[in-house]
C-alpha cells in the first residue's frame, strides 16, 4: 500500500486517472492554505472525535476525498471538473477553503491518490495531521468484523429501537483479514511520515477515551487555534461496542494459541517434546 511501484498504489491511481484526466497542477495555489488531516485507521474512533473538533471550532473533518464506489464520479460530475486539479480545488473550496484553513478526515486509501498524483506537495505541506490509532488492535479488528457483519458501525445507526444482535458468528479468517488490513495501513501511514518528515500529533482510541479534553489541548497548542473551556465532548456518535467484540476477541485469541501449538507439535524433532 505504499511506494511509487507497489501494484495496490498502481491500481489505486489508475482508478482515479481513468476518471478524471490529471494534467499536473499550476503554480499558482490558494494562499494562505494551512489544512489539518485528521488521518485515521478504521475503527479508531475518527468518526467521534471528528464531531468534537467540529464542535470545539477546528473545522468540518469530513471524508471528502471518497473515491470508490461511485464517489469520485458523484464529485467529479458536481464540481463540473475537467482535471484532477478542478477537483481537488473544489474539495479545498467546500472545506473551506476560502478562510485559508481547510479540514479533512482520510484514511490512507483516501489519501493515496493526492499523495502520489501531486496534490499533498502542492497544496498541503503546511498542514498540521493528527494520526488516530488504537491499542488493541485485535479489538479495533473485531470492530470493523463486527460492523461489516451488522452493517451498524454507528450509534446514530441504532435509533428508534434498533440494536446490535446478541451474537455474531466467529470466523477467524475474516478477522485475522481484517488485522492484515488495519497493519498494512499502518506502516503505509508510518512511511509516509517517516519519509517525508512529518510529525503527527499521535493519539490512540484508549487516550481519547481517557482524556478527550486532554487531546483536545494538544490540538490547539500545535495548530495555534483557540480552545474554549470547557470544551465540548458529547455528540451524536457514542461506542456502539458490545460484549459480543470481547467474546469474539477471546475466541480468536483461543484458535490463534491452539493452531499455533499445533504447529509447533508438527515442527517439533522426532522424539523431541512438543
Amino acid at each position: 500500500m505504499f511506494g511509487v511501484n507497489d501494484p495496490w498504489v498502481k491500481a489505486r491511481i489508475k482508478y482515479v486517472t481513468e476518471r478524471i484526466p490529471h494534467t499536473g497542477f499550476p503554480d499558482r495555489a490558494p494562499e494562505p492554505l494551512t489544512g489539518i488531516f485528521l488521518c485515521m485507521i478504521p475503527r479508531s474512533g475518527s468518526t467521534y472525535f471528528g464531531a468534537v473538533l467540529r464542535d470545539n471550532g477546528f473545522g468540518e473533518f469530513m471524508e471528502r476525498f471518497r473515491v470508490v464506489n461511485g464517489s469520485l464520479e458523484e464529485d467529479v460530475a458536481n464540481a463540473k471538473s475537467k482535471i484532477y486539479d478542478d477537483y481537488v480545488r473544489h474539495k479545498i473550496f467546500r472545506a473551506g477553503g476560502k478562510s485559508g484553513s481547510v479540514a479533512f478526515k482520510v484514511d490512507w486509501p483516501q489519501f493515496v491518490p493526492l499523495y502520489y498524483l501531486g496534490a499533498w506537495r502542492r497544496y498541503f505541506t503546511s498542514s498540521h495531521f493528527i494520526y488516530l490509532t488504537r491499542e488493541d488492535i485485535l479489538l479495533q479488528a473485531i470492530s470493523r468484523y463486527v460492523g461489516e457483519a451488522t452493517g451498524i458501525f454507528h450509534s446514530p445507526q441504532l435509533r428508534d429501537g434498533k440494536q446490535l444482535p446478541a451474537d455474531v458468528p466467529f470466523d477467524f479468517a475474516k478477522i485475522e483479514s481484517h488485522v492484515r488490513l488495519l497493519v498494512d495501513m499502518m506502516s503505509a501511514w508510518e512511511r509516509f511520515f517517516a519519509f517525508e518528515g512529518v510529525t503527527p500529533l499521535r493519539f490512540t482510541y484508549e487516550n481519547i477515551v481517557l482524556d478527550t479534553e486532554g487531546c483536545l489541548k494538544a490540538i490547539a497548542a500545535a495548530t495555534g487555534q483557540t480552545l474554549t473551556l470547557p470544551a465540548i465532548l458529547s455528540n451524536e456518535f457514542q461506542p456502539v461496542a458490545t460484549p459480543v467484540n470481547q467474546a469474539l476477541r477471546d475466541a480468536f485469541v483461543a484458535e490463534y494459541r491452539r493452531r499455533q501449538q499445533s504447529a509447533a507439535a508438527e515442527w517439533a524433532e522426532p522424539g523431541g517434546r512438543a
